[in-house]
């Protein structure tokens, strides 16, 4: 991007009506080159930023007007962005942050609540029944690795991401208990502590069994 002054951009702003600014382009442009020049008060917003993402634009001379989206909360997992309103005086070369006045979601559709019971389930049916699946690493038949990134992956706000991981891991620790194998949740890995009883051996054979029934049939 060519460096401009302030200079260049007032030349073409005197050219503007007042009013909405229907395409800022070219415009973000210019300021951006110039946004370091300005006496300002930014949040530690670099010019670079403001290409694209000008919006609302209006031009009151000689005072430019826009509203910007504030990415830094995404960065810790948010899913929405702040909304800042600046006001750029041209003539005494001065950019004000006027307001922080809201948020945007970034994540189109908001999240539904995911429904770890039937995840927990199946998991639990796969260690119970030793089975071979990629999301789980076995180091013995009695010990195995949840790949937790592949059980709940994180396409999702980390708030949202750590409720979810903890009410899998809660589901799937009571699926367990009962049948000997315990979940140590901070090394995501279960260990078969006790035998399972005849009982719950022939339990996990039908269940073995009508889980390829309803494969076949599938």
């Amino acid at each position: 991007m060519e460096k401009i002054g302030i200079a260049e951009l007032q030349k073409v702003m005197s050219r503007m009506p007042p009013g909405d600014v229907a395409d800022p382009a070219g415009i973000d442009e210019m300021l951006a080159s110039c946004w370091e020049g300005l006496n300002r008060h930014d949040g530690g917003m670099a010019g670079y930023k403001l290409i694209g993402r000008m919006e609302e634009v209006k031009w009151n001379p000689p005072i430019l007007r826009f509203v910007i989206e504030r990415h830094g909360g995404t960065v810790m997992g948010s899913g929405y962005a702040k909304l800042q309103s600046w006001a750029v005086d041209l003539e005494k070369e001065l950019a004000t942050l006027v307001d922080d006045y809201g948020r945007r979601w970034l994540g189109g559709s908001r999240n539904t609540p995911l429904k770890v019971g039937p995840i927990a389930a199946e998991i639990a049916e796969l260690i119970k029944t030793g089975k071979q699946d990629p999301r789980l690493k076995w180091k013995s038949t009695d010990e195995a690795r949840i790949s937790i990134s592949k059980v709940i992956p994180d396409n999702c706000p980390n708030q949202t991401l750590v409720g979810r991981r903890r009410r899998f891991k809660k589901a799937l620790q009571e699926s367990l208990r009962e049948h000997g194998w315990e979940l140590f949740p901070g090394a995501n890995t279960v260990k078969r502590v006790c035998q399972p009883t005849a009982k719950s051996r022939r339990e996990n054979v039908n269940e073995g069994i009508q889980a390829e029934a309803s494969l076949e049939f599938a």
